[in-house]
């Protein structure tokens, strides 16, 4: 495969209207989210928060995104208990996504045999594990069986929602930038969407909980690069990963000058 960047151009575009689609359904599943938590910001509020915190998360440290969001929450006289049980409910949730759709790329065998995924106890236990724990939420909350069931249940459909658009995103700029040919059938077409949608939340979930990392920057970009080793040259594969990591920040900054724009709440 060849390194051409401008051949790429549509793929960029495509990614990034995946991931600003799947920054929507994050933004309706934090207020629905909150609101299962009985910590109920108002959707505009919801929305605007979750957006304005996703740029400090890019500062070293890995706590400032929820500092930003508890001072948001307070001014709007939410007290800690309540805050803490919402920012826990849209993190898990986050994180079942993310686990659910690496769990169904680890039981199609799909995901790419650089990553030395062989070993079923390292990651597939867990992440069957979380899938269960997702669809019995949403047994649960559909059954009537958990307070605010209906916001939960609207939680759990909007995080798979957003989870299928960013994998989707990163499938885009793989097969836009490296083409169809020299994937070989491993990640290209839509067979290929399950293994490097996949690859992207393994990678995602690892470079969340590395707390050194700021957004898991180098954590992904390095599980991302050694997944995608046979898929052509270094150069090739750092321009995916790159790339994405570009288009991804692209889409923070987009979102948070919307909300900033248009949501943001007047003072008293």
């Amino acid at each position: 495969a060849s390194l051409d960047l401008a051949s790429g151009g549509s793929a960029w575009a495509v990614a990034l209207l995946y991931l600003l689609g799947a920054k929507v359904m994050i933004s309706l599943m934090v207020h629905a989210s909150w609101r299962a938590a009985g910590a109920d910001l108002g959707l505009r509020q919801a929305v605007y928060t979750y957006n304005m915190s996703q740029l400090p998360k890019y500062v070293p440290g890995g706590i400032w995104p929820y500092v930003s969001r508890v001072r948001l929450a307070r001014a709007r006289s939410l007290d800690f208990p309540r805050i803490w049980s919402g920012l826990a409910m849209e993190t898990a949730m986050l994180l079942g996504g993310a686990v659910v759709l690496a769990a169904l790329a680890f039981d199609a065998g799909a995901l790419l045999p650089e990553l030395g995924v062989a070993v079923p106890g390292a990651w597939i236990a867990p992440a069957r594990a979380g899938a269960l724990v997702l669809v019995g939420v949403a047994a649960a909350a559909a059954a009537g069986r958990v307070p605010h069931r209906g916001a939960l249940a609207r939680a759990v459909v909007l995080t798979l929602a957003a989870w299928a658009l960013i994998g989707l995103s990163f499938h885009a700029v793989v097969v836009g930038l490296a083409g169809p040919e020299p994937l070989a059938g491993a990640v290209a077409g839509a067979a290929g969407l399950v293994p490097t949608a996949g690859l992207f939340a393994f990678a995602w979930t690892l470079g969340f909980v590395a707390f050194f990392s700021p957004a898991g920057i180098g954590v992904r970009e390095v599980l991302l690069g050694i997944g995608l080793a046979g898929v052509g040259p270094p150069a090739l594969v750092a321009a995916i990963v790159v790339g994405h990591r570009l288009v991804y920040f692209a889409a923070d900054v987009l979102c948070a000058g919307a909300a900033l724009a248009l949501l943001r709440p007047e003072r008293p």
